[in-house]
């Protein structure tokens, strides 16, 4: 049995995502939950299109750029996705931004700053299973078999698609 997070499946409903995906969610869900609570108006779709497209363009840069040039995209992705709303998309797509990050690190040598990575990688993989109602001995289960190796690999894996199998140009160069 393939582990959770090395599954195209696993990686799937949600990482779908950075990238146009996962302003896609948003866009294909409308308001969520957040609308029908509190009778707030459906996403404004300009303001959407834009994020989107920042974050398109923000993804392309962190895989066809040296390293220093990717890092600063994909930290400036992060702080996109978790200034939108509703939470139900960030956590859903943190997990991600922050393995990325941890890949990031650990190719340009910066240990403090790649554990740090994972952790933030951990916590929001941790944060989202408990949203989808994971069992708590299924998620220690899961988070105990996310070493920072699957951490990196689930990362690569999600990227390998969008680069024809390559990866970030900052991991081709080592």
């Amino acid at each position: 049995m393939k582990q959770f997070w090395a599954s195209r499946s696993a990686i799937g409903s949600f990482a779908r995502t950075v990238g146009c995906a996962l302003l896609w969610l948003a866009l294909t869900a409308g308001c969520g939950r957040e609308c029908r609570n509190t009778g707030a108006q459906p996403y404004d779709v300009r303001r959407l299109n834009a994020l989107q497209s920042e974050l398109d363009r923000l993804y392309r840069d962190y895989l066809t750029n040296d390293i220093s040039s990717a890092r600063r995209a994909m930290t400036q992705a992060v702080s996109l996705i978790e200034s939108f709303k509703p939470a139900s998309v960030v956590e859903e797509t943190l997990w991600l931004g922050y393995a990325r990050l941890h890949l990031l690190e650990a190719a340009a040598g910066n240990q403090d700053l790649a554990r740090l990575y994972y952790e933030k990688a951990r916590y929001w993989l941790m944060t989202n299973m408990e949203r989808r109602g994971i069992a708590a001995a299924e998620i220690v289960r899961k988070l105990a078999d996310f070493t920072p190796e699957r951490c990196r690999e689930a990362a690569l894996s999600w990227d390998r698609v969008f680069t024809e199998g390559r990866g970030p140009r900052f991991v081709q160069n080592q």
